[in-house]
């Protein structure tokens, strides 16, 4: 058994040193540890994460802003959103940690938030939430003296499931759900995993076969039979977790077995069926992400700086991944730009600040267009500019604020600059 694991571990390490890390790192204006990722399509995404941070792209997660939202309006010791989920570009609820109400749903695009739980089952704190669609959810956490919980909600009423799990610990809340079919599965903050047959009624309690000192993360379907669930055992870990037959039994997936030992924190799936897994290396205490195609294959894996807690994809396979201190990567090459005034730019606005029109002037040799949005990433207007020229665009009947001029030649240069509306 030690010499194939040493062979696991040669080969891996080899194709490791051998393979080009391609995960490049994303700005975003944020230090906050974030938590998790939800792209609705290949333009519009949401990342949140800890003091009630939500931020928003609406160009493919080139660009991120931090939004002011109104309505999350956790405790004093709850300020952690840790999990998103969106329906469409403007509908999505989010998960605040151990807080109640904890699950708080949007319509206009994150801006304004409300409760969205009426829990029937005892459920005081929430970890987790799964949406069908805008009136079609669970709720997943844990009873104010007990264990898990798992709430749904199908408009207009509330369906409290059983859940075959008790340890009278408010600490073994639900984190994360997966379903395929009537087959459900939902990972505890413990070292079981909770599987349903008929849509989340009826939940029973799998054991995976990790530690007793071990915490589930997350949970994905790779196809009806193949599923993975993730695990942080403190620097103990070793294998991801494959079952073949559904979620009923599980097994470690020995190819990706490492000796960086880490904590599988987060699970994506691509639109190419690729799956991914991010978390923490105990080895250098900076993150490592892995992917792989096909069930029980070689995994690709790479170091990256800080610890992965949230993965998504959209498109073909673009794929970001979310983690402490701000940190934002993505899978391709990547536009450096953000919304931030640059030190050398082509494209000059004056007056700014300005109440009703400024003029844009093109001072490079080539035709530049270019996009206004406003401080969420909204687009107002699309214009273009000859080379050496000018022009003027109106804004007096916009609200005052902040405003942003997103100018591009067609190529691979993209600058932004920053307009005050007063």
């Amino acid at each position: 058994m030690k010499a194939l694991l040493l062979s696991i571990f040669l080969m891996m390490t080899v194709y490791y040193c051998w393979a080009q890390n391609p995960w490049n790192q994303v700005s975003v204006p944020t230090t906050h540890k974030l938590n998790a990722i939800d792209f609705v399509n290949s333009s519009v995404g949401y990342i949140v994460g800890d003091s009630s941070t939500i931020l928003k792209t609406t160009d493919g997660g080139v660009n991120w802003t931090v939004l002011n939202h109104t309505g999350i309006n956790p405790s004093p010791f709850s300020h952690s959103i840790v999990d998103v989920h969106f329906v469409s570009e403007n509908v999505g609820f989010v998960a605040v940690l151990n807080d109640s109400p904890g699950i708080y749903k949007t319509t206009d695009g994150g801006l304004n938030w409300s409760s969205a739980t009426n829990s029937i089952s005892n459920m005081c704190y929430m970890g987790a939430v799964h949406a069908n669609s805008e009136n079609d959810y669970f709720v997943g956490g844990a009873g104010c003296f007990q264990s898990a919980k798992i709430d749904r909600f199908v408009d207009p009423n509330w369906l409290g499931s059983t859940v075959n799990y008790e340890s009278f610990d408010p600490n073994q809340y639900v984190t994360d759900f997966a379903f395929e079919g009537s087959v459900g599965l939902a990972t505890m903050n413990n070292p079981y995993l909770l599987r349903c047959t008929d849509n989340g009624l009826t939940w029973d309690t799998i054991s995976v076969g990790v530690n007793s000192t071990a915490r589930l993360t997350e949970v994905i379907f790779q196809s009806p039979s193949v599923a993975y669930v993730g695990y942080n055992d403190n620097g103990s870990g070793f294998a991801l977790k494959i079952s073949v037959d559904g979620g009923l039994t599980w097994n470690d997936d020995m190819t990706t077995a490492t000796f960086y030992y880490p904590a599988f924190l987060c699970l994506g799936k691509s639109n190419t069926n690729v799956v991914y897994t991010g978390g923490k290396s105990d080895s250098s205490m900076g993150g490592i992400i892995f992917n792989s195609t096909v069930p029980q294959a070689l995994w690709d894996y790479w170091s990256v700086d800080e610890p992965i807690n949230g993965i998504d994809s959209y498109g073909t396979n673009t794929t970001f991944g979310v983690g402490d201190n701000g940190y934002v990567v993505v899978n391709k090459q990547w536009p450096t730009s953000s919304l931030s005034e640059f030190a050398v730019d082509p494209i000059s606005i004056y007056p700014n600040p300005t109440n009703d029109v400024f003029t844009v002037g093109n001072s490079s040799h080539q035709s530049m267009k270019f996009e206004l949005i406003d401080a969420l990433g909204n687009k107002i207007s699309v214009h273009s500019i000859e080379a050496t020229e000018q022009t003027l665009i109106d804004i007096s009947n916009l609200p005052n604020g902040i405003y942003y001029l997103q100018s591009s030649n067609g190529a691979t240069s993209t600058t932004t600059k920053k307009i005050v509306k007063i």
